[in-house]
C-alpha cells in the first residue's frame, strides 16, 4: 500500500472511530497525524528501530515507517491486539510482538530487540509510552526504555492528563537529556538530546532539573 494512502486511512481511521477503534482507547487523529509528520522530519529515510508499551493504530503506523518495530502489549483483556492482527493496514512482516505485562517484559529489552531481527547494539529511535496507565508503571517503562534511546531520537508519552503520568511529563519538560518538542492534545513529544544518559542505576537527584526547580535551585549549564 502506497504511504500517502496509508497516511489517509489511518487518519480516518482514527477520525471516524474517535475513541472506540479498540476497548482500550485510541490515539486521536491529530495525534496519528502529527506522529507521522515527526517521522518524516527526523528520521527521512524511516527510523531503523521503533518501540512502544500498548497496541492500536500507532502499531499500524510504527510497523509499516519502521525498519523494525516491538510492541510490548498485554495480549488479553481487551481487543487491541485483535483489532491490529486483524487490520488490512497491518504490516506483519516488520512488527515483533512481546505479550504480557510490560512491567514484566520490558527488563529483558535488549534481548527482545536482538530477537525483533535489530542489529547488535541498536538503539531505539522512536518509543511510545502507553502502556498501564496506574502509578508507577509507566514510570518502569520509561525507565527501561530511556537508557536505549538514539540521541535525536523520539519519545511519546500518551495521556498526559492523567496525573501520575502528567508528573512524567512534568520531569521530562526540566530533564536536560530532552528538548521538548510538542504537546498534541494529551500526548507528549520529546526529542532525546545530545547530553549523557542519566545513570539509570545510581541517584543524582540533585542534579535534576525537576527537582532543582522544585527546590528553587539555580540550572545547572
Amino acid at each position: 500500500m502506497a504511504e500517502t494512502t496509508l497516511r489517509r486511512r489511518l487518519f480516518e481511521e482514527a477520525q471516524v472511530n474517535g475513541g472506540s477503534w479498540h476497548q482500550a482507547g485510541n490515539l486521536p487523529a491529530r495525534v496519528v497525524d502529527f506522529m507521522w509528520n515527526a517521522l518524516d522530519l527526523h528520521f527521512p529515510g524511516g527510523p531503523n528501530l521503533t518501540v512502544e508499551t500498548g497496541c492500536g493504530l500507532s502499531t499500524i503506523l510504527l510497523g509499516s515507517r519502521s525498519r523494525k518495530h516491538i510492541c510490548f502489549t498485554l495480549g488479553e483483556g481487551d481487543d487491541s491486539l485483535v483489532r491490529v492482527r486483524g487490520s488490512s493496514l497491518f504490516r506483519s512482516e516488520a512488527t515483533h510482538f512481546v505479550l504480557g505485562p510490560s512491567q514484566a517484559t520490558l527488563h529483558d529489552l535488549r534481548t527482545h530487540i536482538q530477537n525483533a531481527g535489530a542489529a547488535s547494539g541498536q538503539t531505539i529511535d522512536f518509543a511510545l509510552i502507553d502502556g498501564a496507565h496506574a502509578y508507577p508503571f509507566p514510570e518502569l517503562d520509561y525507565w527501561h526504555i530511556y537508557p536505549h534511546l538514539s540521541h535525536w531520537g523520539l519519545l511519546a508519552i500518551d495521556d498526559v492528563h492523567i496525573p501520575t503520568i502528567k508528573r512524567l511529563y512534568e520531569f521530562l519538560r526540566e530533564d536536560a537529556m530532552y528538548d521538548f518538542y510538542a504537546l498534541v492534545e494529551n500526548t507528549a513529544f520529546f526529542v532525546r538530546n545530545a547530553k549523557p544518559t542519566f545513570d539509570p542505576y545510581g541517584d543524582g537527584w540533585d542534579l535534576q532539573g525537576f527537582n532543582r526547580k522544585a527546590l528553587g535551585w539555580e540550572p545547572l549549564a
